[in-house]
């Protein structure tokens, strides 16, 4: 998780968006450590500490004084008494801060280490001439399209500095980087910076998973190898379905790739913070391949949220993208974590963030999808869509593989019920060493010596052999022969040889 830096280095910067919380806290709790006790003064200046941060910094200052009154009544009227660690604490608060409207980036968090609060370079945005929120990077003379990381203190800086942050390294196109060991960069690295699976899928359609969007250093170098395997795909599906969120920054040099070299307005961010309001930009450099009319798919769930919601806001509302799945989070805030007395932290929203052009907001509402589906059915009816997309500008030749893959597909979502009894007459041994089994209550095709590869019901006798062939079995039990339709465009028909060749 990248979050916010704490107040001291706040002047003249851009926020990261956090990860979505919990729907009440997660938190790993040490098994080497003991869990620390508290008191009721203890449990008293926790709450006061809450209280005074939301009040302080809270994006809307009414609602903050709302939530700051909540706490504060819970805790008059005995609610924590019964939080006698740390973590009972923490969760209790956190169902209390979202009571009021559902802001699912307040939290209360047990950081004993400081590794929420103040830990270290978050905000990285476009440097450019007379930009003071980028600064100068450091070779002298700021370069319009590429990204600064602003620090401040807790990251090389000297504690409690004030005033403008300062520039520690210059990331994008040219040199950069640093070898920071620090728990955070260890994580990101150990997750692979939230990148999952890179896949081409059938018909040339490639596939990217993106869990988190978690910055540090590396990250560029890890997602260039996964664009550049994909570069050469016809259709792009990107999946945020399991994406919390994570580094805005991070977010935006993706999306970054699939649109134009001239920067676009992509946020509008407001905030009650000097310096924190802004309108954030598209990249004009990438670090790797930059595929503006290759066409787009994003997948999203309830599970999309903060950074992999502006993710999915920015592609749909530049007409992009089509957006794949359920609604997202509605996690639409920036969020900075402040530390409170005794070790905690509290996750506090700052900013309110929204499309430049409309004022639209995904706060409390998500993104809504393109095409509304069960999120677990987004991948195929996307890949679908994708294939369609392709055929449509393909010649013959590769139509039909396009549309027999497509269908392919499609039969698996929609799966076309068979009896075990239809299914029975057409095993069997056919000519040319063909063999088909029925094993597990589906049928299976080989041709001796090679794999055998599963056949998807299509209807009315027909199967699927993947992308690659369609079976037609004739009626008749046990079924006389079947054909082939291969997507070369070429067909043969197959004469059983023996009966039923059962395997259940």
């Amino acid at each position: 998780m990248l979050p916010i830096l704490p107040r001291r280095a706040m002047a003249g910067t851009l926020f990261a968006l956090a990860m979505l919380a919990a729907p009440l806290l997660s938190q790993a709790q040490n098994p080497g450590r003991p869990t620390p006790l508290l008191t009721a003064d203890q449990r008293r200046e926790i709450i006061e500490g809450v209280a005074t941060e939301i009040t302080d910094h809270y994006v809307e200052a009414d609602t903050a004084r709302m939530i700051a009154a909540i706490v504060r009544s819970r805790l008059e009227a005995g609610a924590y008494d019964k939080a006698s660690t740390v973590y009972d604490l923490a969760e209790m608060v956190t169902t209390d801060l979202r009571r009021v409207n559902g802001d699912l980036h307040l939290s209360l968090r047990y950081d004993p280490d400081g590794l929420v609060a103040g830990s270290g370079p978050m905000i990285i945005r476009r440097g450019g001439p007379g930009d003071p929120a980028a600064g100068a990077p450091p070779d002298g003379a700021a370069v319009p399209g590429r990204r600064v990381i602003v620090g401040g203190p807790g990251d090389g800086g000297p504690p409690g500095a004030g005033g403008a942050p300062m520039i520690r390294r210059q990331v994008g196109p040219g040199p950069g980087g640093d070898d920071s060991n620090s728990p955070r960069v260890r994580e990101a690295r150990e997750k692979n910076f939230g990148l999952g699976k890179a896949e081409i899928l059938p018909g040339n359609v490639g596939y990217l998973e993106i869990n988190a969007f978690m910055e540090a250093p590396g990250m560029e170098d890890a997602l260039v190898g996964a664009l550049k395997f994909l570069e050469r795909t016809d259709a792009m599906i990107i999946d945020v379905r399991r994406n919390g969120g994570g580094s805005g920054n991070m977010s935006h040099l993706v999306f970054s790739h699939y649109l134009g070299d001239k920067p676009v307005p992509t946020i509008n961010v407001k905030s009650r913070e000097e310096g924190m309001s802004r309108e954030q930009e598209s990249y004009a450099e990438v670090p790797g391949p930059r595929r503006p009319d290759v066409p787009l798919y994003v997948l999203t769930s309830r599970n999309t949220g903060s950074a992999a919601e502006e993710f999915s806001f920015v592609l749909k509302n530049l007409g992009r993208a089509t957006l794949v799945g359920d609604r997202t989070g509605g996690a639409g805030h920036m969020v900075g974590f402040f530390p409170v007395p005794h070790g905690f932290a509290v996750g506090v929203s700052q900013t309110r963030v929204s499309d430049p052009r409309t004022g639209a907001e995904w706060e409390g509402v998500g993104v809504q999808p393109d095409v509304k589906c069960a999120p677990e059915k987004a991948l195929d009816l996307a890949h679908v869509a994708a294939l369609r997309t392709i055929a449509a500008k393909a010649d013959d030749r590769r139509k039909l593989a396009l549309e027999m893959t497509a269908e392919w597909v499609e039969a698996r979502v929609n799966a076309e019920k068979v009896s075990p009894e239809r299914l029975s007459a057409y095993a069997g041994s056919y000519e040319g060493d063909r063999e088909v089994k029925l094993e597990g209550g589906k049928l299976v095709y080989r041709r001796r010596g090679g794999l055998q590869m599963e056949m998807t019901p299509l209807g009315g006798g027909r199967f699927a052999l993947g992308g690659e062939a369609r079976i037609t079995f004739p009626a008749g039990s046990p079924s006389p022969n079947f054909t082939v339709e291969r997507a070369d465009g070429s067909s043969g028909t197959y004469t059983r040889l023996t009966g039923h060749l059962q395997k259940d």
